[in-house]
């Protein structure tokens, strides 16, 4: 091979391994144009799990209302139960705001207590003027959100409280 023709052979290698190195430097950067950009714009914590854990929390005379709902369960009487609880979702959820309130407990999928509010789904269904047959839905809807919260009783028995509530938006 001669001088000349091996210098050729030599710059267009090195023009072959410019071309290369271009292309693989474009997809890099091509490829990390493409990048998922994440922000938090709002911290928040659903209050009804706060909720929920103070429900469970709140103290009678020398206990809670969970050592009431242990009590409950195993003496299979939950009056007391109830109305504790009536009073207290009825002082946090108003009629207006949250009308929609229902708390349950389960063992193994099975229902040992549900209490509710007195809810009245046809004020948020039925329009308000009975001439008015077209319209059929109001202006407000309820946005219902649930939270459940494991607890654990003594004999080891594993029950799932869930409350659920349903506000005006």
């Amino acid at each position: 091979m001669k001088k000349g023709e091996s210098a050729i052979t030599f710059v267009f290698s090195l023009i072959f391994l410019a071309i290369v190195i271009t292309i693989f430097y474009a997809l890099f950067l091509l490829s990390s144009v493409n990048k998922a950009n994440f922000s938090i714009n709002q911290v928040s914590l659903s209050d009804v799990n706060i909720n929920l854990i103070n429900y469970l929390r709140t103290p009678l005379n020398t206990t809670t209302v969970y050592d009431l709902m242990i009590n409950s369960y195993y003496n299979n009487d939950y009056r007391e139960l109830e109305t504790l609880s009536e009073n207290i979702f009825n002082r946090v959820y108003d009629n207006e705001r949250c009308p929609l309130w229902n708390i349950k407990g389960e063992i193994n999928n099975e229902k040992f207590f549900e209490f509710e509010s007195k809810f009245d789904a046809r004020k948020y269904t039925l329009s308000q003027n009975p001439r008015n047959f077209l319209r059929i839905f109001t202006d407000d809807y309820l946005a219902t959100r649930s939270s459940s919260f494991d607890i654990v009783f003594p004999d080891n028995k594993k029950a799932k409280i869930t409350l659920l509530e349903g506000c005006v938006e």
